[in-house]
């Protein structure tokens, strides 16, 4: 037996698709290499379904065929350990996604702080653009009078003609 074979026997397996088979490998008296070299698959991948190391393995499709194929080998009902992996898989799936979610909210909230951030630069910029203007005027020579337009002179009165 290998050393993967006793620290199967030494602990208790948990309900995982690896642990059941590599259960029920163990219980055959078979190593990775004879399951292996009886079901086609390779030993690394063996190795990786034991260890429910998943994203070591090509895509599901395969892993399903892969432990179908490891649970004849062992004498298990290749249903029970791809049951086990649905419930792994959809698991999987709800950390995911809430990890997205939770992704999806650390953006929204960098998202709102750089929209006050810009908002606070707006209203600075505003304010001293109106401090600027209030300087200006409070810096003009004097009030602005009002000026009557050029073609609105006073009547001109013709020169009196004298009397004859």
């Amino acid at each position: 037996m290998s050393d993967a074979d006793e620290v199967v026997e030494d602990y208790e397996i948990p309900e995982t698709p690896g642990g059941l088979l590599a259960a029920a490998r163990v219980r055959a008296g078979l190593s990775l290499e004879q399951v292996s070299n009886r079901s086609r698959v390779p030993t690394e991948s063996l190795a990786a379904i034991d260890a429910d190391d998943f994203d070591a393995l090509p895509a599901m499709v395969y892993l399903r065929g892969f432990i179908r194929l490891y649970a004849q080998e062992v004498g298990l009902d290749p249903e029970a350990p791809i049951a086990r992996l649905d419930v792994l898989m959809a698991a999987h799936d709800a950390v995911e996604e809430e990890a997205h979610e939770a992704g999806e909210d650390r953006a929204r909230a960098r998202a709102k702080a750089r929209l006050r951030a810009r908002t606070g630069y707006s209203i600075a910029l505003g304010a001293l653009v109106a401090v600027l203007l209030l300087t200006l005027l409070s810096l003009a020579p004097g009030p602005l009078e009002a000026r009557e337009p050029a073609d609105a002179s006073p009547p001109v009165s013709a020169p009196a003609s004298p009397e004859r």
